[in-house]
């Protein structure tokens, strides 16, 4: 059964009220279509970070090289170690931009309803297993990265300022900016996300309803 069928069997789902009501009495086609946009905005998304990712990859990288041509005056390697990281983190999530570009590029409309509901369910939760399992360690690695970035900046432009105290700041300031990173993204998640899936939790609740009254 496809799509098209589904719709001559359950001609409205009845989607439990979001805040804005939009989602509301909405008949399969109208859902499939916000289904449509919103993987549509997705999919730029991601074409736009896999360029800006790619464009700072190769940028760090080609620094990187050129400290072996003409290096720096204090702490060489030190240097080269963090423009290889950020040159590696920022690289590596340009090919996940890429892999998740495709991916929604790929998606089939007209496959089997409950593979596709089920497969749009995993696409619209907040942070998936497979996506937390990229997030955490980058986040470990720019927080350390970027924190021996910023303690040698204070060591070369405010030689004044006690190591303890820079290390303080740090230790705040990059947790602090991650937790307002991740608010942020919870928040534009329930508004852009969440009620298109629980639309789409209750068509599969539905269309479970509908398969076993046919059985």
């Amino acid at each position: 059964m496809d799509l098209n069928e589904l719709k001559g069997q359950v001609r409205k789902v009845k989607a439990p009220v979001s805040r804005g009501g939009s989602l509301d009495d909405r008949p399969v086609d109208d859902l499939v279509a916000a289904l449509k946009a919103e993987d549509a905005k997705d999919a730029r998304r991601f074409r736009r970070s896999m360029v800006f990712f790619a464009i700072a990859g190769i940028f760090y990288v080609g620094v990187f090289v050129l400290t072996w041509i003409a290096p720096p005056d204090e702490s060489p390697n030190l240097h080269r170690v963090m423009l290889s990281m950020f040159g590696f983190v920022f690289l590596s999530l340009g090919i996940y931009s890429r892999m998740k570009w495709r991916e929604l590029a790929g998606v089939v409309y007209t496959e089997p309803v409950r593979a596709f509901l089920v497969d749009a369910e995993r696409r619209y939760r907040f942070l998936s297993v497979r996506e937390l399992m990229v997030l955490v360690p980058y986040l470990v690695i720019l927080t350390i990265t970027c924190t021996v970035a910023l303690m040698t900046a204070f060591e070369r432009y405010l030689p004044g300022l006690d190591s303890a105290v820079g290390l303080l700041i740090c230790s705040v300031f990059f947790p602090a900016m991650w937790a307002a990173g991740f608010a942020l993204g919870w928040r534009e998640w329930r508004r852009r996300k969440e009620p298109l899936l629980k639309a789409i939790r209750a068509m599969l609740s539905d269309l479970t309803i509908e398969e076993g009254v046919s059985e």
